[in-house]
């Protein structure tokens, strides 16, 4: 699930520590004690937990209102609570830019703050749920916690400064309102944000069904707003299959799909996708789609040692994510000897072997999706991936093929009608990953297989190669299943035999 990372507010009023003092190399070796403290919108001096940032650096820990500081110039702040016989009624976003030259009490002041809002179409929504802003080259982190019903800014202009917020909220007709915004070089003094349904970007959310063992999920998206502060904005539980509209303002979204075993609450897929949208258009962001299959981890060999990375073998095409609950088996042989085998669960572990530089091995990936104590649904797709390597040790990434397979034209359950023809789009992903093999893991054959008995027969399909993808027509059966199988040949003359089995259903 997404977390809040940098969410900032920052107000800067340049002032100095009372009394003293000091050379600048007595600065550079001595430290000073600052105490933090609030006084909220009644005058009352308060408790908070500030944030304390140097203007280059990071944010200092802390566990308490004290810090011990090399004298310098800061940004302290924090968001200071307003009660009223006991209950929290506001939050007030303070920050000032001190320059500490002895230890001193930092008081910061939340009596002249404003009122934060945010109009869509006129009407008031209320305060952001989440506002802040970002220090440029810091991380600090200053946030309303716990959320209030209204939330105030100490107004204040700094260049370099931002503050940023977000909201979302619920729409006509079981929608969605996804909105973000912010200012920059300031806290504002009119912090009240109008938002126009007309300038938004449409885009429906979905989750298919049929690839991971669940029937709940839990739906977030995140902004990323100009000065890089990533801000939280819908969460909401659902059922899968789902297909909900979101409308959003312009800019970087990230939309995050994360699906639970029901025993002991175990995350088994965390899907995401993270791109621009533009104001006025409307876009599909889709999760889930067969078939699951692996992701763009190739062997890497490094001295006398092959390294692999065993995890991510079951991954929705379309979106990055992980996989959590899952075995996979991993075994390396040379001239039919087995040279060592691995287990892997859960992203825990990656497999290693040594090899010689010039001879030839084969390595064996056979990942199942599996939980602890629970058994897999009848009709679970892409249950079990199998990849087959054979190449030749050499230094670098290996330039062997890694395939992602999408059928078109599933329904929302990820299968087929009985009898129609499917047509598969694959395409080779190992030049994504972060060691690529680059162009001499190029594809210069391939080789289309498909079965619709669980891989007990395999049946050759023509391929025709489009510009950076395959495409294949399946026509399918009556019922069950269709596995998908491919054998590429990269330019370097190594092999991948690649197998999803129970791809997509029929129904």
């Amino acid at each position: 699930m997404f977390r809040v990372r940098h969410v900032l507010a920052v107000a800067a009023a340049a002032v100095a520590a009372a009394g003293g003092t000091i050379s600048a190399a007595q600065a550079a070796t001595h430290k000073v004690t600052i105490n933090v403290v609030g006084i909220d919108r009644t005058g009352a001096q308060v408790a908070v937990q500030s944030t304390v940032v140097p203007l280059a650096g990071n944010a200092l820990p802390s566990s308490g209102p004290k810090y011990s500081v090399t004298p310098g110039t800061y940004f302290i702040g924090t968001s200071v609570p307003t009660y009223s016989s006991g209950a929290l009624v506001s939050q007030t976003i303070v920050e000032r830019r001190v320059r500490v030259i002895r230890g001193a009490t930092i008081r910061l002041d939340a009596r002249g703050g404003e009122l934060v809002s945010v109009r869509l179409d006129g009407r008031d929504l209320g305060s952001p749920q989440v506002a802040g802003g970002c220090i440029r080259g810091g991380a600090g982190v200053v946030y309303p916690n716990p959320p209030a019903p209204q939330l105030y800014v100490r107004p204040v202009k700094a260049k370099g400064l931002g503050f940023d917020w977000a909201l979302a909220t619920a729409g006509p007709s079981g929608s969605y309102y996804d909105l973000a915004g912010g200012t920059n070089n300031a806290l504002p003094s009119s912090p009240v944000y109008r938002v126009h349904s007309s300038g938004l970007a449409k885009v429906v959310m979905q989750a298919r069904a049929g690839t991971v063992p669940d029937q709940t999920a839990n739906v977030d998206t995140s902004a990323t707003l100009s000065d890089g502060c990533s801000l939280q904005g819908l969460q909401t539980p659902t059922q899968i299959p789902f297909r909900v509209v979101d409308h959003r303002t312009p800019g970087f979204w990230r939309t995050e799909v994360a699906t639970r075993h029901n025993f002991g609450m175990t995350t088994c897929s965390d899907t995401w996708t993270y791109r621009r949208y533009a104001a006025r258009r409307s876009y599909l962001v889709s999760f889930e789609n067969a078939a699951h299959g692996p992701s763009t981890a190739v062997p890497y060999v490094a001295g006398p040692s092959l390294y692999f990375d065993p995890n991510h073998q079951l991954i929705d095409p379309l979106t990055t994510g992980y996989e959590y609950c899952n075995v996979t088996n991993v075994r390396l042989s040379s001239g039919g000897h087995l040279l060592k085998k691995g287990r892997f669960t859960n992203l825990v572990g990656g497999f290693t072997a040594r090899v010689r530089a010039g001879r030839r091995y084969t390595l064996t990936v056979n990942a199942a999706q599996t939980a602890p104590h629970e058994v897999m649904p009848a009709g679970l797709l892409s249950p079990k991936t199998t990849i087959t390597w054979r190449f030749k040790a050499g230094q670098g990434p290996v330039p062997v093929a890694v395939l992602a397979f999408l059928p078109l034209g599933l329904n929302i359950d990820n299968a087929a009608r009985p009898g129609s023809l499917t047509y598969v789009r694959a395409w080779p992903t190992q030049n994504n990953y972060q060691f690529a093999p680059g162009r001499a893991s190029a594809v210069r054959s391939f080789v289309a297989e498909v079965s619709s008995n669980n891989g007990k027969t395999w049946r050759k399909l023509r391929a025709v190669r489009h510009k950076g993808f395959w495409l294949f027509a399946v026509r399918n059966p009556k019922s069950g299943f269709v596995s998908l199988r491919a054998t590429a040949i990269s330019s370097s003359g190594d092999t991948t035999i690649e197998t999803i089995y129970r791809a997509y259903g029929i129904s």
